[in-house]
C-alpha cells in the first residue's frame, strides 16, 4: 500500500467516532420508545379497560345514555386493539434498533 492510501484510510477511520454517536442516540431513542409504549400505552389501555370503562358503564343511565357509552367503550377498545396490533408489527424492528448492530454488543 502507498503512504497516501494509508493516510486516506486513517482519515476515514477518524470519522468513525462521529458515526458512533448517532448510532448510540438511535439505540437510546429505540430503547426509550419501547419503555414508553409499555408504560404509556399498554398500561393505559389496561387501566381504562379494567377500571374506567366498567365504571363509566355502571354509572350511565339506563337507555340511550348507556347505549351511547357502550358504543363508545366498544369503539375505544377496538382502537386499543388496533394500536396494539400496529405496535406488534413495529416492535421487533424497534427492539433490534435498541440492541444495536451485533458487532457493537461484542465490543
Amino acid at each position: 500500500m502507498s503512504p497516501g492510501h494509508d493516510a486516506g484510510q486513517l482519515n476515514t477511520l477518524g470519522t468513525l467516532p462521529g458515526l458512533l454517536e448517532p448510532a448510540a442516540r438511535e439505540r437510546k431513542i429505540a430503547h426509550d420508545t419501547l419503555q414508553w409504549f409499555q408504560a404509556a400505552v399498554f398500561d393505559h389501555h389496561a387501566d381504562e379497560e379494567k377500571e374506567l370503562f366498567p365504571s363509566v358503564l355502571a354509572r350511565a343511565l339506563e337507555g340511550r345514555e348507556r347505549r351511547a357509552m357502550q358504543q363508545l367503550v366498544e369503539q375505544l377498545t377496538a382502537e386499543h386493539r388496533s394500536i396494539e396490533a400496529q405496535w406488534a408489527r413495529l416492535q421487533p424492528a424497534i427492539t433490534e434498533l435498541a440492541r444495536g448492530p451485533n458487532w457493537v454488543s461484542g465490543m
